[in-house]
């Protein structure tokens, strides 16, 4: 679930919500349904609510032994968090993320992961730009070690953004643009319309 499908997933939740309460499945309810509901929120940039909604539902999740999901779910707290200007909150919380990935060796997010986590020290006020840079060369060798595409473009977006801001337009075209020609559809989604749209930027 990813910006652009918030309002649509809030919907379902409301129905699910009622078939839990038809079937009497709390722990459904709570767990799964909650956190589509966090995500969603925080897909819409409603992060105080969002990130609420969503550390319940992790909180309950391990509760009763989880463990999957908790790295991506994690990472999407500490970016509502980092978006809040709570950066300490949203760094410990990113820490536990990767960690977790790492340990449990749950590759399908770490490319996503370690993408969130430039953003967040991006946005910080006293940013650390190379280390962020860090993290975006880490998520795009990893996006590539696992054949995920939509997180490689979205690592190589959040790149030629960072190459941009620095003046550097040819190298984050040069960063973006192979990525982007991989594509053969889906050019209505919204991370393949950012994509394009940065790129009309620094061609």
């Amino acid at each position: 679930m990813e910006f652009g499908q918030g309002e649509q997933n809030l919907l379902h939740c409301d129905e699910a919500n009622e078939i839990c309460d038809e079937l009497n499945l709390p722990f459904v309810k709570i767990v799964s349904s909650d956190s589509v509901r966090g995500r969603a929120l925080i897909a819409l940039g409603r992060d105080q609510i969002g990130s609420e909604v969503l550390m319940a539902s992790v909180a309950n999740w391990e509760a009763v032994g989880g463990r999957t999901t908790f790295g991506e779910y994690t990472s999407r707290i500490a970016t509502a968090l980092g978006r809040l200007g709570r950066f300490g909150e949203a760094l410990v919380l990113s820490d536990k993320a990767l960690a977790h990935e790492t340990s449990t060796g749950d590759i399908f997010y770490q490319p996503e992961s370690n993408r969130l986590r430039a953003q967040i020290l991006l946005s910080m006020p006293d940013a650390d730009r190379q280390q962020a840079l860090h993290y975006l060369t880490k998520s795009r060798e990893l996006a590539r070690a696992v054949g995920a595409l939509s997180f490689e473009l979205r690592t190589a977006t959040t790149l030629a953004e960072f190459l941009r801001h620095e003046g550097r337009s040819h190298e984050a075209e040069e960063a973006l643009q192979p990525v982007y020609s991989k594509f053969s559809e889906g050019f209505d989604t919204p991370d393949l319309v950012a994509a394009k749209s940065l790129l009309e930027d620094v061609s």
